[in-house]
């Protein structure tokens, strides 16, 4: 891309703080326009301290399986983890990942997440809202289970949904899925979903 007025070309850049930062020419006087990304579909930066295992050496694609502290506040499962210095797609999060991480109050995943393993976030009891990205095709057996505190949850391309995926989750008011109902109601285990009131045809 090449600046307006300028036969220079510039290159944008983001902060892992999910604010982004566009120097309009590299090589002119410094200018920078600043706004914040609210599309969690193209997050590529993480929460620090995740750990990872590879699924699929060739395919280059791995799992978030924990952390290695207590995590606090809002938690964000990234796009691409680096593993010996080899860059991976995150596709899952594996079972039992973060049950009882009971400091952790959002979750946001990225785009190439396609399934959520069983009890990976049992009983996180401060977990309040959940934005899974578009690509997350499956949540598995008490994924959110006794999440107590949970009481939003954002819905993409979803097809399958274990029916105690939201078991105990007591506070669970809101659902926002991206389709129709027709829709959902073709998604296998999608009964699991009426605990709570669902808004269709929501965007993110």
């Amino acid at each position: 891309r090449i600046s307006e007025g300028s036969p220079l070309a510039y290159r944008p850049t983001t902060n892992i703080n999910g604010k982004f930062n566009e120097p309009r020419n590299l090589f002119t006087d410094e200018f920078t326009e600043e706004y914040t990304v609210t599309n969690v579909s193209s997050l590529i930066h993480g929460t620090h301290e995740l750990t990872y295992e590879i699924i699929d050496e060739k395919e280059r694609t791995c799992a978030v399986t924990g952390s290695q502290s207590v995590l606090r506040g809002k938690v964000y499962i990234p796009s691409v983890a680096v593993i010996d210095e080899k860059e991976y797609v995150v596709t899952k999060v594996a079972a039992w990942a973060f049950r009882y991480q009971d400091k952790m109050t959002e979750l946001y995943t990225s785009v190439g997440l396609t399934a959520i393993g069983e009890c990976a976030f049992y009983a996180c009891t401060m977990l309040e809202k959940v934005h899974l990205s578009m690509t997350v095709g499956s949540i598995d057996t008490y994924a959110f289970a006794n999440c107590v505190s949970l009481d939003t949850v954002y819905l993409g391309a979803i097809n399958y949904v274990n029916r105690y995926a939201f078991h105990e989750c007591t506070a669970l008011s809101s659902i926002y899925y991206i389709a129709t109902e027709n829709e959902l109601a073709e998604v296998d285990g999608y009964e699991a979903l009426t605990v709570a009131d669902i808004v269709y045809n929501s965007g993110y």
